[in-house]
């Protein structure tokens, strides 16, 4: 049983490695707590399948402002 969730969980890790993202993701609000979120996402994007793809903020002042470096 251990062999095969150690093999099921190197598998898994070599596939997500190598399928671009699933899921293409639109965060709301640039909030701290939506950057905190954007950070995580971004730093295990290829585990999780996901690519952010922007933000949305009400507040028109924010339009075009950097809300996160992953760099």
């Amino acid at each position: 049983m251990i062999l095969l969730i150690v093999s099921w969980r190197a598998s898994f890790a070599w596939l997500t490695q190598r399928v671009p993202p699933r899921e293409r993701l639109l965060l709301v609000g640039t909030s701290s707590a939506a950057i905190e979120l954007a950070r995580e996402l971004f730093d295990r994007r290829q585990e999780l399948g996901v690519d952010i793809v922007g933000f949305i903020d009400p507040d028109p002042s924010r339009l075009g402002a950097p809300v996160l470096n992953p760099a």
